[in-house]
């Protein structure tokens, strides 16, 4: 699986080696695997063909609050968990020979590690319901500032942050991208699509990455990340 799916390979080896087997178990089916993060995240491939009822009966005896995965895997396995609280998160793959940036150059666009950035990062995404996150004041600004393989790139104006994209699990030639965000406020304006934009061009150009995955939970989300 690992030779022949670049994505898995994004996550078996990144993930387990950033998080160490210890937080991140991994569960199998015929044609069908899952990684299951601290019984937080549940990351699903399919990568032949599998028994539906099997992987659906197999999926509900586990404990995850995110399903996420690949568009076509988790899409036919939404209607199992009808009006549950599972958040759902789909990955695109962007390239490097197909990226073509969309940029704004009046916007003021940098990478970021200062405690008053990121802590302003952090208050953006507790403002956004889709990510369903909680600021939990100083503790959160230093673990977040302390990561490593992590770039924190914000567009602002006038000192404050209006919109935020995260490169992580920076490795192998790859990366995810996560932490695609606007100030409600501001939204509209080609925020989003201009840092994640900047972002992705910091990535093929200066970090000489292969490909990213993209994650969303809407389709207005979806809709920046294919424009």
């Amino acid at each position: 699986l690992l030779c022949r799916d670049r994505i898995a390979n994004l996550f078996f080896i990144n993930d387990l080696d950033e998080m160490g087997t210890d937080s991140v178990r991994v569960y199998q089916t015929d044609g069908f695997l899952a990684l299951n993060y601290r019984n937080d995240g549940l990351c699903v491939y399919a990568y032949d063909s599998y028994d539906m009822n099997e992987v659906t009966g197999f999926l509900k005896r586990q404990k995850f609050k995110t399903l996420m995965g690949g568009g076509d895997t988790v899409r036919p396995l939404l209607p199992y968990f009808p009006g549950s609280s599972v958040l759902e998160r789909r990955m695109l793959v962007l390239t490097g020979d197909s990226f073509r940036p969309a940029l704004n150059e009046e916007y003021e666009t940098r990478f970021f590690s200062d405690r008053d950035s990121i802590i302003q990062m952090l208050r953006l995404w507790e403002s956004r319901r889709e990510f369903n996150f909680v600021f939990s004041g100083d503790d959160d600004a230093a673990e977040y500032a302390g990561r490593s393989h992590v770039y924190y790139a914000g567009s602002f104006a006038g000192g404050t942050l209006v919109s935020s994209a995260v490169l992580s699990a920076v490795a192998n030639r790859s990366a995810m991208v996560t932490g695609v965000a606007t100030r409600k406020e501001m939204e509209n304006r080609g925020y989003a699509k201009h840092t994640l934009s900047w972002l992705a061009e910091k990535a093929f150009c200066e970090l000489d990455l292969d490909y990213l995955a993209l994650w969303h939970s809407t389709e207005k989300a979806l809709a920046v990340y294919t424009s």
